[in-house]
């Protein structure tokens, strides 16, 4: 009985791909003259750059006039079957020709009908991958003409020339390729390929947006305090002035897009540090809110990493799951080529008969002797459950009965004086605003009370304790005794006791003989790929699903958006929030960035002609916080030449009369500043505050600071609330880790590794798809063509409908045009990979050799074949200057070539070389060889082998 043959191996025999020595025969390809001159490459520019966009050269084609071409592709069926009909004899060919009805015209090689026809390849052409249909009146009608003018060289050709002439393949300039990628690239950068608004509004948008708002909170902040503005009050009986040092840094701005932001911000020149900051700051968290809405966006988080000046977005983006998309798509067309042509080739294999080997063993048994052996296996389990419990209940009570009765009798009399003075100053400080106030009072009252109070109670109290206690003492006990036992017991029994001669059994090994032979399935284009670290992404799975316990979910990575390891640093004032509902986190909100400080100083009623002086050093500043900028209200009434000084630290303000009347009236005095801005100071803690003057009978003054945070503050609520915030993932982890350690505990004993076809599959499957990645520059973004409803399986997944019929071609052409099951691969070593990862990847391993090496990877080298009916197709797609891949799959008919040095030699040879091999052929002669077991069998005899 003959066995059926197996697969063994397969390898790929490769030739890299030459033009034929001697150059391309001439019958073989069709260009369009006007190529071949400098005056006819820039018309067919022009005529690319007409053509570019799809939609216009449908239109275009719409409006030729195709009569004449038609009328000469009709001729060229009649043609082939006429010299497919005829003797190996050359005949006339211009005779041919007119049989089978090619029109005069063409017959006289008219230059205008030659134009019209290839200006109709390259019209339908333009039409992209729908183009097939279109393509095949020109294309017929080219090859017709091509006929035509080889008679003028050979005008009796023969019938083997003839079909060839008539079946060479036409070549697309390769200038008209050139200009409509250059116009369809650079229409990509006036408008997104992505329809989608989301992100075209982040890219173009959002991000500069951003950065603008972050440079003009930038100069807001940096804005030193401005040298002390002096606003004079009006002439009256008294004084006063207003000292300001806050300064204006949206007055000055010049770049447009600041102006701009500031103006929608609804901000005034003359806005103050605050007032600026908290408007960006709000304007900011808005943005920073969108930017949250497209992290998933790969397109969007590459740009912000490439783009400048947007460092604290990255940093108030709230941290969450990665994005399981993180690198961008890629535009790969014109960078993929063919390595060239060559054999697929399998081994197969077919079992032959079972032949006997070396000795394995010898058993002898002696004349008279006997021997047994017994062997026996055993296999027990045992369970023993026991339960106890045990319950203690006492019981008791405790009630006690009081009566009362009182009379109480009362008198009570209160004689009160109180006077009280109080002058000076009033602070009230708390974290945040101080308030400080500055007071003049004096109050004297007496008071006399007398009264008299008469009382009788009675009460009847009654205590009902009770006290209880239960203890019930209850003992259940439970024995399961579960044995499970399994014997086998094998007797071997060697009885010579009545033999008459030793005895001697030969066993030997058993041996499977098989014959192989090499099958040549034909030819195919193939395609070479280099692919990084092919398990990374089974790795990370293989990681994440160790150990999957029901009902448990493992808390969301402590990572920040770009998975990097959560820092306090990425916790900002914005983004505080989002991050602790992230894992539970109750946290308290930061510090205001601004706060205020007060202080009063007033006293009236001053002698004339005197100096004063006041100082005070209860201006504080609240504990964490820096005086950054304040502002003075100072009135006073002098008298003969008033002058009044105020320091603030090291800032000096004088206010002196310049206008002064005679010595014995009342001035009306107008203030002056004299200050001293270059000293202008931040402070912290307490400020050291003081006035004085001389010939003033009466002051006030109000001092106000506008405090800012310090930036080690801001880092305190950081490094507080990230403590908070990582507590409470620490919390999360250990849970789910208890309940991994349960399952774990469950599962029982594991066995390590899988099955190798398995193993197979996932190889295959893992660098089928980086291939793919590397052919389209696509990550699989694209699909998701059936919905994802949260609340499943109340809302159903269903299918989008546009979404399916727009990826369903590319599928089906991408799985069919390669032939990925015949794909053949080599691992190289881990130190082709990231470095970073060495230690990682050199602890993984596996109990298959084969998948350990896939595992540890740092590169694999994949050759795909693809079958010579898809070979222009798939050169078509690789080379289409269309950067949307649904365009770009042929969908039917004829592909035309591009008119390349690489891929008329490949064009060349497919031509040349058809795919002779319709199904496996054998090649060479078969060969035997033979395959060890662990299969024993006992010989006839006693008698000893003998290899020769």
């Amino acid at each position: 009985m003959a066995l059926d043959e197996t697969q063994v191996f397969k390898f790929l025999a490769l030739r890299a791909p030459e033009r034929p020595l001697g150059g391309t025969p001439p019958d073989r390809f069709i260009r369009d003259p006007r190529s071949l001159s400098g005056e006819g490459r820039s018309r067919l520019t022009e005529l690319a750059q007409r053509l570019a966009v799809e939609p216009e050269a449908v239109q275009a084609w719409r409006q030729l006039d195709l009569s004449a071409v038609d009328e000469v592709a009709a001729a060229r069926p009649r043609l082939l079957d006429a010299y497919r009909a005829a003797s190996g004899d050359p005949g006339d060919g211009l005779a041919a020709a007119r049989a089978a009805g090619v029109p005069q015209p063409a017959l006289d090689r008219d230059e205008r009908l030659l134009r019209e026809v290839w200006d109709a390849v390259h019209t339908a052409y333009m039409t992209g991958s729908g183009a097939g249909p279109r393509l095949d009146a020109p294309v017929q009608a080219l090859r017709v003409l091509h006929f035509v003018a080889s008679l003028a060289d050979e005008p009796q050709p023969t019938p083997a020339r003839a079909v060839a002439l008539l079946e060479a393949t036409p070549l697309v300039p390769a200038v008209l390729r050139d200009a409509v990628a250059e116009h369809r690239t650079t229409a990509s950068a006036r408008a997104d390929v992505d329809e989608s608004p989301i992100r075209s509004e982040a890219i173009t948008r959002l991000i500069h947006d951003r950065a603008a708002a972050q440079r003009l909170l930038d100069r807001v902040q940096r804005a030193r305090p401005a040298a002390a503005r002096f606003e004079q009050g009006p002439a009256g009986q008294r004084v006063a002035v207003a000292l300001d040092t806050m300064p204006r840094p949206l007055a000055d701005l010049t770049d447009d897009a600041e102006v701009a932001l500031r103006d929608r911000l609804g901000l005034t020149a003359q806005a103050s540090v605050p007032e600026a900051v908290l408007a960006l700051r709000e304007h900011m968290s808005g943005l920073d809110t969108r930017a949250w809405e497209l992290r998933t966006d790969s397109r969007f988080t590459t740009a912000l990493a490439a783009h400048d000046g947007v460092d604290d977005i990255r940093r108030r983006l709230p941290a969450g799951k990665p994005d399981p998309g993180t690198a961008m798509d890629e535009n790969v067309l014109g960078r993929i080529h063919p390595l060239g042509i060559g054999d697929l080739k399998v081994v197969k294999q077919r079992l032959l008969r079972y032949e006997a080997g070396e000795v394995a063993h010898i058993e002898s048994v002696l004349r008279g002797e006997a021997k047994e052996r017994r062997f026996r296996t055993l296999h027990r389990t045992e369970n023993t459950f026991f339960t106890a419990e045990e319950e203690t209940r006492d019981t008791e009570r405790d009630t006690q009965s009081t009566e009362r009765f009182e009379v109480k009798r009362e008198a009570e009399q209160t004689v009160k004086e109180d006077m009280s003075v109080k002058a000076g100053l009033s602070v009230t400080g708390t974290f945040g605003p101080v308030v400080t106030t500055a007071t003049g009072e004096f109050a004297y009252s007496t008071a006399k009370q007398e009264s008299t109070r008469s009382s009788a109670n009675y009460a009847r109290e009654i205590v009902d304790r009770s006290v209880s206690k239960v203890q019930t003492k209850v003992r259940t006990e439970r024995t399961v005794k579960t044995v499970d036992e399994v014997e086998e017991i094998n007797d071997h029994r060697l009885d010579n006791v009545g033999g008459a001669e030793h005895i001697s059994g030969v066993y030997r090994w058993v041996d499977k003989r098989y014959r192989a032979q090499v099958y040549n399935y034909g030819r195919r284009l193939m395609f070479e790929f280099v692919v990084p670290e092919p398990a990374a992404f089974y790795r990370a799975a293989r990681t994440a699903a160790a150990i999957a316990p029901r009902h448990a979910a493992p808390p969301e990575p402590f990572v920040n958006l770009y998975g990097v390891p959560l820092t306090p640093r990425d916790i900002t004032e914005d983004n505080y929030a989002t991050i602790a509902a992230t894992w539970g986190a109750k946290v308290s909100p930061p510090p205001p960035e601004y706060t205020y400080a007060h202080l009063a100083l007033a006293k009236d009623s001053v002698e004339i002609a005197k100096a004063i002086g006041v100082a005070d050093e209860k201006f504080v500043i609240p504990e964490g916080y820096e005086l950054r900028y304040y502002s003075l209200a100072v009135s006073f009434v002098g008298k003969n030449n008033p002058g009044f000084v105020v320091h603030v630290g090291r800032d000096r303000y004088e206010l002196h009369n310049s206008n002064a009347n005679n010595a014995t009236e009342q001035a009306y005095l107008y203030g002056d500043v004299l200050g001293l801005p270059d000293q202008v100071t931040s402070f912290v803690g307490s400020v050291p505050v003081s006035v004085t003057g001389y010939d003033v009978l009466g002051y006030a003054a109000n001092f106000n600071g506008y405090c800012r945070r310090l930036t080690t503050t801001l880092d305190k609520w950081r490094l507080a609330t990230y403590a908070v915030i990582y507590d409470a993932y620490q919390v999360l982890q250990a849970a789910y880790d208890q309940k991994v350690a349960q399952a774990e505990a469950a599962a029982g004993i594991v066995i390590s590794g899988q099955n190798p076809a398995l193993n197979k599959q996932v190889q295959q499957t893992e660098l089928k798809k980086l291939c793919l990645t590397l052919l389209t520059g696509e990550h699989f973004g694209r699909y998701h063509a059936v919905t994802d409803p949260p609340d499943k399986p109340a809302q159903h997944p269903e299918v989008r409908i546009d979404e399916a019929l727009r990826n369903g071609p590319i599928i089906q052409f991408l799985e069919q045009a390669f032939e990925w099951e015949q794909m053949t691969y080599l691992y190289y070593p881990y130190f082709w990979g990231d470095k970073r990862r060495w230690v990682e990847v050199l602890h993984q391993s596996d109990t298959d050799p084969v998948f350990a090496q896939f595992l540890t990877a740092g590169a694999a080298r994949v050759l795909v074949p693809v079958p010579m009916a898809y070979a222009d197709a798939v050169l078509f797609m690789l080379n289409w200057p269309e950067p949307d891949l649904a365009k770009r799959v042929w969908r039917g008919g004829e592909p035309v070539p591009y008119d390349d040095l690489m891929y008329t030699s490949i064009v060349d040879e497919i031509k040349g070389q058809t795919d002779d091999l319709a199904g496996a052929t054998p090649e060479g002669d078969p060969w035997d060889y033979t395959v060890p077991t662990t299969l024993v069998w006992l010989q006839p005899g006693p008698e000893l082998p003998v290899f020769e």
